[in-house]
């Protein structure tokens, strides 16, 4: 009786194990174009990062940090054109981003990023998750 029980368990570990690759397969097909995705609490300012690709073209890591809104604008200065500086934190300025994916469902934000010593645009997109009740946002950038 007991085989049958560890039997079913490690069916179920299968089970889940295959599904969280097609999860994993999906997040990576429909993430291609984007260099980085934050996924932040905005009730504490939480995040998780999923950075660059890997070497076998997936989704690094996730790190998690603390403090998103500061976090970007401190480090802004390092990698926004001169230029664009400005207006990127004002963008980024918690009460208005969150005000604006409120009210569009969908805040795209252009803008240029230095990136090999040349001002290159990106665009920023921020939304609500769904089915986290306003706590959850998910910030992109490509």
């Amino acid at each position: 009786m007991e085989r049958h029980g560890s039997d079913e368990c490690a069916q179920a570990q299968g089970a889940s194990e295959q599904e969280n690759a097609i999860y994993q397969s999906i997040i990576d097909a429909l993430s291609g174009d984007y260099f980085d995705l934050y996924y932040v609490d905005v009730k504490t300012d939480e995040y998780l990062e999923f950075g660059s690709r890997t070497r076998a073209d997936r989704r690094a890591t996730a790190r998690r940090g603390t403090g998103f809104f500061t976090e970007c604008k401190k480090n802004a200065s390092g990698y926004v054109y001169d230029e664009d500086l400005e207006r990127v934190a004002t963008a980024l300025e918690k009460e208005r981003l969150l005000s604006k994916v409120k009210k569009h469902g969908t805040y795209i934000y252009h803008y240029r990023l230095l990136i090999d010593g040349a001002p290159t645009y990106v665009s920023m997109k921020a939304t609500q998750v769904a089915g986290t009740t306003g706590t959850s946002l998910l910030a992109l950038a490509t």
